[in-house]
């Protein structure tokens, strides 16, 4: 039980950007697996591992514990686990430059993720396509993929998968010079992010402050317009003004009533798949972690 909480605890160390603490956990919870010869437990506790290497923008560590984690889930026939590890490691792939490899690792985990039904892995891997494939100037692909995304979001109500597919979206707005949408959307995902209360990493505060300041560069002095444009939407206008901005539509009738919806959650969901979902961003499941085991957490706190 213990190893399983130090994995919990990491992951919620990761969402408050505590790489000390986080990487500790899991790091113990490695020893602890390894002992007990627990190959599924050993490949949660590497991705956790391998998620603050990440954060703390260590790529070659990130991808050498996610390919661990790969043959880890494999032995044990895990399959969701085996599409988040390939995603992952896509992902340290690509902040490696191996665009190549990153193409491929996505495609495969994706492929994964889909086959089992892990629906908010696969958004957050779609954005992450969408992402690499505008890095390879591939635009016409990079959309489709944004387009799916932001449908399976909808479809979700899936915020942390819809913050990065809102700003990915803006950046290939901005692309094509459509800046004053890139800025409304651009807007939008930085109100999500401001509502979750997850901050960004490091890494991804720079890329998107970069973006900003590109658009606000493009737009001069009506920058102030459309970013106040994009703060009062609520999420759902955000993506739905997403889709549509990407489609070439002209933008829906605004909303900027607050969400009060929400989506539906599995009522008995165990902690495999807490971690599976807190691993794609989730803070519903990250609160429920904590619920559960905050109390062993504090015991062995040291």
């Amino acid at each position: 039980a213990r190893g399983g909480t130090l994995v919990g605890g990491s992951a919620l160390a990761f969402h408050m950007s505590d790489w000390s603490k986080g990487s500790a956990y899991a790091e113990e919870a490695i020893e602890i697996f390894t002992a007990l010869r627990d190959a599924s437990g050993l490949a949660d506790a590497l991705v956790a591992r391998g998620n603050h290497a990440l954060g703390q923008e260590d790529y070659d560590a990130a991808r050498s514990l996610y390919d661990r984690a790969y043959s880890k889930y494999r032995e044990s026939s895990h399959r969701r686990g085996m599409g988040v590890a390939l995603s992952n490691a896509g992902r340290a792939a690509e902040l490696l430059g191996d665009f190549a490899s990153a193409a491929r690792l996505y495609d495969e985990g994706l492929a994964i993720l889909r086959e089992v039904g892990a629906l908010t892995q696969t958004a957050l891997r779609l954005s992450s396509l969408g992402h690499l494939l505008m890095r390879l100037d591939d635009l016409g692909a990079a959309k489709e993929r944004l387009l799916e995304c932001l449908t399976l979001v909808q479809e979700l109500r899936e915020k942390p998968s819809g913050e990065f597919a809102l700003e990915r979206s803006a950046a290939l707005l901005q692309a094509e010079g459509r800046s004053h949408e890139a800025a409304v959307i651009c807007s939008a995902a930085e109100t999500v992010s401001a509502t979750m209360g997850s901050p960004l990493t490091p890494r991804e505060r720079r890329e998107r402050d970069e973006l900003i300041g590109s658009l606000r560069d493009a737009l001069g002095e009506r920058f102030a317009a459309a970013w106040e444009e994009g703060r009062v939407l609520d999420f759902e206008s955000a993506v739905e003004r997403a889709r549509s901005a990407l489609q070439g539509k002209p933008p829906p009738s605004r909303k900027i009533v607050p969400d009060s919806k929400e989506a539906p959650t599995r009522p008995t969901a165990s902690t495999a798949f807490l971690l599976g979902d807190i691993r794609a961003g989730d803070p519903k499941a990250t609160a429920r972690l904590v619920k559960r085991y905050l109390p062993l957490l504090r015991r062995w706190a040291h």
